[in-house]
């Protein structure tokens, strides 16, 4: 069975660990030092390089809670602004209808002085209403606007921490595996060296 250090089994204690149960053995340094080098980056792998540590974890947090409480005020906006829209059109619609209404009661020959005058005021005061309502739609787009550009931005810089922290990942892995290759050359030049020793004095013993 390959060996299998624990999480806390360094690079080197995984090296000697592995020297030790799969030795030369007559094998190539090169074919032994190449399986070495397969096992220890699976290994690594698959610990996720639990070494890793960002420092600036708590940012991204923090960019993450801005970025989803812009969202939030975004979607309340939205939800705003289609709620004005419908009253917009329901005031439109209602003011259509009371239009057509006065001019079939004037054609049927039923309207009077006062009723018209009823008419006329009611009327007025929907096109108040409704250039109220379109007055607050329209500053409810341009905070809409201001809004979508904050969600923009936060995305921004919770992507740019983000990046950061994969480019440090990638460093720390890189630098990993390079001490690691070192490590293992090292062991394999070693093992080399007392097995080309061994050689030497079991010929002078024969």
């Amino acid at each position: 069975m390959p060996p299998r250090p624990s999480a806390s089994c360094g690079t080197l204690c995984f090296l000697v660990r592995f020297l030790l149960l799969y030795p030369f053995n007559g094998r190539a340094p090169g074919k032994t030092l190449a399986v070495a080098r397969r096992m220890n980056y699976h290994r690594a792998e698959g610990q996720g390089m639990a070494g890793f540590k960002f420092k600036l974890d708590f940012l991204i947090k923090l960019r993450q809670r801005k970025e989803e409480e812009a969202m939030s005020r975004l979607a309340k906006r939205l939800a705003s602004i289609k709620e004005l829209e419908r009253e917009i059109g329901e005031l439109t619609e209602k003011k259509a209808r009371l239009v057509l209404e006065l001019e079939e009661k004037i054609k049927a020959g039923e309207i009077t002085i006062p009723l018209l005058t009823l008419y006329k005021e009611y009327d007025q005061k929907m096109v108040k209403d409704i250039a109220k309502l379109n007055e607050f739609l329209r500053l409810s787009r341009r905070e809409e606007a201001k809004e979508r550009a904050a969600l923009t931005k936060a995305s921004i810089d919770r992507k740019i921490m983000e990046k950061l922290k994969d480019k440090k990942k990638a460093e720390f892995t890189a630098e990993q595996m390079y001490m690691e290759q070192n490590t293992l050359e090292e062991m394999a030049a070693l093992a080399k060296a007392r097995r080309d020793r061994n050689e030497a004095n079991d010929a002078l013993s024969r």
